[in-house]
């Protein structure tokens, strides 16, 4: 899960520039560096067999649907992201766009 997020750059891009008060680089590389300590989802056969069946279902690209299935896997409660229908609920993973009002957020982060 955070192999996706971080292999694509987003974080230092959305820290630095895309949110109204960036991020100097220096924070954001400590922020990075609390990501450490997560639990990284390694990709197995089931996990990616089940991608498969929530990309049919839903009607997703194959790679949110890893995304969903990795999340699965650890029971994740939700996803932040803004790729994907804020508010939606797909395999009881509730997605969440960061970049809404934070008080159109109900769940918090966990």
């Amino acid at each position: 899960m955070i192999y996706k997020t971080l292999d694509i750059g987003c974080p230092p891009f959305v820290l630095t520039r895309k949110i109204p008060e960036p991020l100097g680089r220096p924070t954001v590389r400590r922020i990075l560096k609390s990501y450490l300590s997560w639990e990284i989802v390694l990709n197995d056969a089931d996990i990616i067999m089940q991608a498969s069946d929530i990309e049919e279902t839903h009607d997703l690209s194959f790679w949110d649907a890893l995304i969903i299935s990795a999340a699965f896997s650890k029971n994740a409660a939700n996803i932040f992201t803004e790729d994907l229908q804020h508010g939606q609920n797909i395999e009881g993973i509730q997605i969440l766009n960061p970049f809404k009002d934070s008080r159109q957020i109900s769940n918090g982060f966990c």
